[in-house]
């Protein structure tokens, strides 16, 4: 039996015309619906989502230790972690989706190391059990850190009785992040202390800085980071501390390195310490390093 060329023709415009939709039909890889949930004959949806994605519910890993994965429930937040798919039938759900953790911080704002798993319901939001305001991550949070810091001079030794006796002083810090686990900072401190090259005299330094900080991956609930700023720096005596002469003040800047970890202890506070090396440059070639350590509270101050 002989076939025409240009009876092929229907076939193959339906052949072209069915192939886009069939592509466009085909589910998301990060996303089951209801009828991959429900064909699975599971009546909970955790059992449903391990039998069709059961990468989705293992913990990310992090360098040597794991993360932790958001659940959220018609995008609020839930305690409990995953347990909370075992509380949710199936022909409740919409669907499900997973957001590993780079996909998850951007879209939620979970801490480093955080995978996510969102699900849509039909139950009225009075239903949905275990809503709590979402949990903050110094990563991703403005955080204020109120401390004190204590400082000790580098490179001489000491010359006289009390000569590098410092007191330290309140640290105070405000982080604002930006992108790419880069956060800019405004930190200001306030403390006494003696430099050597000035005779050993106590006063009141002061110092507004501003820098960068790169926050570092390591789980959630703790962050290390390093950070990089410059001062303004302000070195005041009194009359009573310049030996009867007039109060004296000088003014310079400092640049500074800081090495720290947050680590969250409740929902919005968590407890910090630092480490930096500093320079306080002031008139007539004055130069002092300093080694300062920085021990205090990280407090999440915004969403």
């Amino acid at each position: 039996m002989k076939i025409h060329r240009w009876a092929l023709l229907p076939v193959l415009a339906l052949a072209l015309v069915a192939t886009p939709v069939a592509a466009q039909d085909a589910a998301p890889a990060d996303l089951l619906d209801r009828a991959q949930l429900a064909a699975t004959g599971r009546p909970l949806l955790y059992d449903a989502v391990y039998g069709l994605r059961p990468a989705w519910l293992r913990r990310p890993t992090v360098g040597a230790r794991l993360g932790s994965i958001a659940v959220y429930v018609d995008s609020m937040f839930q305690t409990g972690g995953t347990a909370v798919l075992r509380t949710l039938p199936v022909d409740s759900v919409l669907w499900i989706q997973y957001s590993p953790p780079p996909a998850a911080r951007r879209r939620f704002g979970v801490g480093l190391g955080t995978s996510a798993l969102h699900v849509s319901t039909r139950l009225p939001q009075a239903a949905v059990q275990d809503v709590v305001e979402e949990v903050p991550s110094f990563a991703n949070r403005p955080t204020v850190r109120v401390g004190y810091y204590a400082p000790r001079r580098l490179g001489q030794r000491q010359t006289g009785s009390g000569s590098q006796e410092s007191r330290g002083g309140l640290s105070l810090s405000y982080s604002q992040p930006l992108r790419h686990d880069v956060a800019l900072v405004l930190g200001a401190q306030h403390g006494r202390v003696r430099l050597p090259v000035l005779g050993g005299r106590e006063g009141a330094l002061s110092s507004l800085g501003l820098g960068l900080k790169y926050l570092g991956a390591a789980g959630a609930d703790v962050v290390p980071s390093i950070q990089f700023a410059l001062s303004g720096v302000q070195m005041h005596w009194s009359e009573s501390e310049t030996g009867g002469r007039p109060a004296e003040t000088l003014t310079g800047w400092s640049p500074r390195g800081e090495v720290g970890v947050d680590v969250r202890i409740l929902e919005r506070v968590g407890l910090f310490g630092a480490s930096s090396i500093e320079m306080y440059m002031l008139p007539d070639n004055i130069a002092e390093s300093w080694l300062s350590f920085t021990l205090g509270a990280s407090i999440a101050v915004g969403r």
